[in-house]
């Protein structure tokens, strides 16, 4: 014989915790890990192979080169468009971390 079910608890009250994060109950079956996905928002899990191969057909289809930044692109975007040797792209300061 199994033992009787436990009565249901109250719903916790919300609370921040001290890193400043909102923890909220949520009923069980109502969670959903991630996003809803829609048009409006932008691609996600692609492999490099991938974008490789629809920047390539991109380009062919356009008549107009098309490819993802090389490394030294991706770190001077990153470096909010500055070339020098800094750290961070606001400069060398840890203490702005």
């Amino acid at each position: 014989m199994y033992p009787a079910s436990p009565l249901p608890s109250p719903t916790p009250e919300p609370f921040t915790n001290t890193l400043g994060m909102k923890m909220v109950y949520i009923p069980p079956g109502e969670f959903m890990m991630g996003f809803t996905q829609s048009d409006d928002h932008p691609l996600v899990n692609v492999s490099y192979e991938d974008a490789v191969a629809f920047a390539a057909w991109l380009s062919k289809r356009e008549g107009r080169e098309y490819s993802l930044p090389s490394e030294a692109e991706w770190e001077y975007a990153c470096r909010y468009g500055k070339s020098d040797s800094t750290a961070y792209w606001f400069g060398n300061r840890d203490s702005r971390l």
